[in-house]
């Protein structure tokens, strides 16, 4: 079997996301410690997984007196003066509407970070969903509203991807992989001096946003002020100033961010590339996971870690709205949909008429999850501001000192690394964890035991499917899954191989369902069924494929072979490398598809009636997924925190770092690569967790500090 690129299939990896992921960067939010919430009856098809709020039983349905529970409230709403945040502005106005509340329109309060923040200190404005994070904690502390204000929810977490990027002609030519390059040169500055005066022209941010402040932080700390000057001034006109000269093959030096349409018009790895720096702001020092003919300086250290897009309000407005407060804690929008919103509004549906259609289709496209989302706002009984710390209070730095807990894992290697780093957090609060590697279970083992009290939690739970598996063991109201370690991170679904599928015009697995031809192309037991390789006993994807197949009514054409999910992938990947058919299970992160490419080796495969609870086309293109929309038969899955009831509450501190950590999916992938290809000892797993939190220290930092106030 040929080699693999493997930075070729983890661009690949983040183009089957729709995501950009890179580094880590959560601003302090301290929420109260979590009640127990019993979990919920339904889960949204988008793999969101909502509990009921404050401890309450699950949300009823509304009636005429608890529909619409913002009815005469008017809310003062702004948006930020960049138009790829517009839609979200948008799409969050539209559901405070759906509830009642009469919310201002935001394009008449269009304004930069630094004026907004202060006029949201005084009341003027409500709230604004707009918030980037980390950088956007320095203007709230500039403003002198840290009191007054919070961020709220998680929109879009580490989404926010930003840097600078020249010209891939000029970096050739001149040696250039990092800003440093530039600012120790004044020879490389002056080739992108565009005044005349000796320093090169960085076409950067406008006046009031958060990436002015950053660059010239940047410069200042590096001894550049002789070499790089930041131009500022509207982005828009600076950006297009750059594309025109760099059309006209002239040097550019440009900042610019993603989600945008910046990286389609000029392309990181061809017409551009990314510059990393040798001494980032000590806040925005965190590696990206990118290529390296995308960002040649590797580690890729872009001057900015990825941002968390999030709604800042008021806490004022906050505590007199819990259906408001509850909406804007559960939102979250997927990046690849803005992506693509931004791409058709640089492509000429840029009127405000054009974004609220934009946002009506999309809330329309999501309308289940909306409704769920709507269904735990009206339910909503109260809200609590993240407190301030008194003066001079103490706060133990260990406050799970004495704390025995009890820690399973699942029984799947591409979670090892996740179970490793909660683990050692932990134990930095002082907890004494048990060994997950001694506890490794499969979930339909795991979750009548979390509801025994035989152990306290995993960080292994795939929502929505395991939600199936909860309910079954009874336990809904003794555990709930908590925190946002990775939204919509679990692809899922089935490929066959390439050759098999345009030989025989298969892009559904329909196409084998319904046909007994088709169907033996796959059978290796020759009982005349397709051999589908699926997934292990106890697993929640063996109960889905299985429950696929009934609905289906393809009893007698396709058969789950439940055995170990590695062995039968091995079994595949030997058949495939034979040229014979496979039809198996797979899904990311993972390095499954490292070792069969979708779209070169094999295809996903459509289905034309999934289950209703794993109804969603996952953003894949035609070559990957010939039967579009591509509708996986899952929709992908949260990855999220499962513990008892009982532990949150006796634990407030180990409850609010469950709550606030994240991981981003490229680092599981890039591990899961490293495991499959040799380093897959305990040892190994602990040292990639080892080395994930040293590349993270300020983050996770900030996650402790946030779990010790909570304590």
């Amino acid at each position: 079997m040929r080699e693999r690129n493997h930075w070729q299939v983890l661009v690949a990896i983040l183009l089957a996301f729709g995501l950009v992921v890179a580094g880590c960067g959560n601003d302090d939010d301290d929420d109260s410690t979590p009640s127990p919430a019993p979990a919920p009856e339904e889960t949204a098809p988008d793999g969101s997984e909502e509990t009921a709020p404050d401890g309450e039983g699950a949300p009823e349905p509304a009636g005429d007196d608890m529909s619409m529970p913002g009815e005469g409230v008017s809310v003062s709403m702004a948006r930020a003066n960049w138009s790829t945040g517009y839609m979200q502005a948008a799409i969050y106005r539209t559901l405070l509407q759906e509830l009642g509340y009469e919310v201002s329109d935001p394009s008449e309060a269009e304004l930069a970070p630094a004026t907004f923040y202060p006029a949201l200190g005084e009341g003027e404005y409500d709230l604004w969903v707009n918030g980037w994070f980390p950088i956007h904690a320095t203007l709230i502390d500039d403003a002198g509203v840290d009191d007054l204000v919070q961020p709220i929810g998680s929109e879009i977490v580490a989404g926010g991807l930003q840097g600078f990027i020249v010209d891939k002609a000029t970096a050739e030519a001149n040696g250039i992989t990092m800003l440093d390059d530039i600012g120790d040169n004044p020879e490389m500055a002056a080739l992108f001096d565009i005044d005349g005066n000796g320093r090169a022209d960085l076409m950067g941010c406008n006046d009031g946003w958060g990436c002015q402040v950053v660059i010239n932080d940047t410069i200042a700390q590096n001894g550049w002020e002789d070499t790089i000057e930041q131009v500022s001034a509207e982005h828009a006109a600076l950006f297009a100033d750059s594309v025109g000269r760099y059309n006209r093959g002239e040097s550019i030096l440009q900042y610019i961010w993603t989600p945008g349409a910046f990286t389609a018009e000029l392309v990181p790895g061809s017409d551009v590339i990314w510059l990393s720096l040798g001494d980032p702001l000590p806040s925005q020092v965190g590696a990206a996971a990118l290529p390296a003919d995308q960002c040649p300086g590797q580690p890729c250290e872009m001057g900015f870690v990825a941002a968390d897009i999030r709604v800042v309000a008021t806490n004022e407005f906050l505590v007199a709205n819990p259906a408001a407060a509850k909406l804007l804690e559960v939102v979250t929008i997927p990046v690849i949909d803005i992506a693509l919103q931004n791409l058709a509004y640089d492509g000429g549906a840029n009127t405000e008429a054009d974004v609220q259609a934009a946002a009506d289709e999309w809330i329309s496209a999501n309308r289940s999850t909306v409704d769920e989302w709507l269904a735990e706002a009206r339910s909503a009984s109260g809200f609590t501001p993240a407190p301030a710390p008194e003066p001079g209070e103490a706060m133990s730095d260990v406050p799970g000192e004495g704390v025995s807990v009890s820690m399973a894992r699942a029984n799947w290697s591409t979670g090892y690394m996740q179970a490793a780093i909660y683990r050692t957090l932990l134990q930095e609060l002082g907890y004494e964890v048990s060994d997950p590697s001694e506890a490794e279970l499969a979930p339909a083992t795991f979750y009548p035991a979390l509801g025994e009290g035989e152990y306290d939690l995993w960080v292994n739970g795939w929502f929505p499917i395991h939600a199936t598996l909860i309910d079954d063991a009874g336990v809904d109201d003794l555990v709930q899954p908590i925190g946002s370690e990775i939204v919509a991170g679990g692809l899922q679904g089935f490929i066959v191989d390439k050759a098999t599928a345009e030989a025989n015009g298969i892009t559904m697995l329909d196409d084998i369902g319904d046909n007994p031809e088709m169907a033996a192309l796959f059978d290796i037991d020759g009982n005349g069924r397709a051999d589908l390789m699926g997934c292990n006993d106890g697993w929640g994807c063996q109960v889905v494929i299985n429950d696929t197949i009934a609905q289906n009514g393809w009893e007698d054409t396709i058969e789950q072979v439940s055995a170990e999910h590695a062995a039968l992938f091995a079994d595949s990947v030997g058949r495939y490398n034979r040229g014979e058919s496979i039809l198996q299970y797979i899904w990311t992160p993972g390095a499954f598809t490292a070792e069969l490419v979708p779209g070169s080796d094999v295809i996903w495969l459509s289905l034309g009636d999934p289950l209703p609870s794993q109804v969603g086309a996952a953003a894949l293109p035609a070559d990957q997924c010939p039967g579009q929309p591509c509708e996986m038969g899952f929709v992908a899955a949260d990855i999220r925190v499962v513990a008892t009831n009982e532990f949150l509450v006796a634990n407030p501190a180990a409850a609010k770092l469950l709550e606030v950590v994240t991981i981003p999916v490229i680092d599981i992938a890039l591990q899961n690569l490293a495991y499959d290809g040799g380093a897959n000892t305990e040892a190994d797993v602990q040292a990639a967790a080892d080395e994930w939190i040293s590349a993270n220290r300020s983050t996770v930092d900030e996650w402790l500090a946030e779990a010790r106030a909570s304590g």
